[in-house]
């Protein structure tokens, strides 16, 4: 992913991390990923709290900077797959002329606690990227359809002001595959929570939304 962004030789990028991890400025996790097959295991790298530090010290971060700290393996796929959304839906919006603001840090509420937030042309949306399974059920209900509820209680409050500033969103949910946006679809139908607010991709076509109510993209919310 670091290749590609930077429009170098993974060679090379290999060679400035391991300046960065000897000078205790990055982390390096191997990890078995999902397509992992065999050979050397493939590896995530992330900032130390010392590289946040620095990175502040030196004018470098965003609202998206954190440490890789405390990151267990199990969540690693989870935090590349949030880096590549904020990654392909940059380069969508600079190709568009899109206004996009990104924020990845002190995301915890009482009420939710997304994966990232963004705004396009002053369109507020909360990420949630679910790559497990349905599972969690209480009460007969899958743990992201008591997620996506908690959500809808959460439009349009005073807590949300509170939190964030403004009352009004949407929530995109990135699945796996798209039989399980369809799954997800159904059951948001099912559960009552038909409304245009949740809007769900799969991995595959992260763009391509689907809503309880039809299709939908971001170019109809541009003006």
């Amino acid at each position: 992913m670091a290749a590609e962004l930077l429009g170098v030789s993974e060679r090379a990028v290999q060679a400035h991390y391991q300046l960065l991890i000897k000078a205790q400025l990055v982390y390096a996790k191997s990890y078995e990923s999902e397509s992992y097959e065999k050979g050397a295991l493939p590896k995530a790298y992330g900032l130390t709290d010392s590289g946040v530090s620095i990175a502040f010290k030196e004018g470098f971060a965003t609202d998206s900077t954190k440490t890789f700290k405390g990151h267990a393996l199990s969540t690693i796929e989870h935090e590349l797959m949030i880096s590549k959304f904020h990654l392909e839906l940059a380069k969508l919006s600079e190709h568009k002329g899109w206004d996009l603001r990104w924020r990845q840090r002190d995301l915890d509420k009482n009420k939710v606690r997304p994966d990232g937030l963004f705004q396009i042309n002053r369109n507020n949306f909360f990420l949630e990227i679910e790559r497990a399974r349905l599972g969690n059920y209480k009460d007969g209900r899958p743990g992201v359809i008591r997620k996506l509820d908690a959500y809808w209680k959460y439009y349009d409050s005073t807590g949300c002001e509170k939190d964030f500033t403004f009352l009004k969103f949407r929530v995109v949910t990135v699945m796996r595959t798209p039989a399980r946006v369809q799954t997800l679809i159904n059951l948001l139908n099912a559960e009552g929570l038909d409304k245009a607010t949740f809007w769900v991709s799969s991995e595959a076509d992260l763009f391509n939304f689907s809503t309880p109510k039809s299709l939908i993209s971001f170019d109809s919310l541009m003006h």
